[in-house]
């Protein structure tokens, strides 16, 4: 019987806690966490691969900042190539990669603007060209990243340095 009692208040308690921990706060106009801009490529994984051959003279990828949900004003958002990231995420994927020479792409945009009420902006596009001149059996990187945002918004960090990064190979 004393047993019974136990679990008997055991589960009231645990009910109890479950409850106070649930709070009363009503998310259908707010958010339990604040709104950061990300690049919407990442979103399914950290690196995007662009394959190329010797007779592949161009491509393309898109990509958009993105916020995590709607601001009531309009964001800026600073977009472009980083060099500097390439050693880390080399070493990252085993050794072995250069940075992908300007000479090779172009970004379409360095900034856009995430209109008030809405999530993303329009896309921008990382055209390659001139891969033909690439050595071919070489791994080139392209870390894209997003250098500065305005309206108050934050940049989703992740546990490395870049949100996004092309990988060309």
């Amino acid at each position: 019987m004393k047993t019974k009692s136990n679990t008997i208040i055991s589960a009231a308690a645990a009910t109890l806690a479950l409850l106070a921990a649930c709070g009363e706060r009503d998310y259908t106009k707010d958010s339990p966490f604040d709104n950061v801009v990300y690049i919407d490529a990442a979103r399914v994984k950290e690196l995007n691969q662009f394959t190329f051959n010797n007779v592949t003279e161009t491509g393309s990828r898109t990509l958009a900042a993105t916020l995590a949900f709607p601001a009531e004003q309009d964001v800026s958002v600073s977009i472009g190539a980083d060099p500097s990231l390439v050693s880390l995420y080399s070493s990252r994927l085993g050794g072995g990669y250069s940075t992908l020479d300007p000479k090779h792409y172009t970004l379409s945009a360095s900034s856009v603007v995430i209109p008030a009420g809405h999530a993303s902006s329009k896309p921008v596009t990382v055209d390659f060209h001139a891969l033909t001149d690439l050595e071919i059996d070489k791994g080139y990187l392209l870390p894209v990243t997003i250098g500065g945002v305005s309206g108050g918004m934050g940049c989703l960090l992740y546990t490395s340095p870049s949100p996004r990064d092309y990988a060309a190979s």
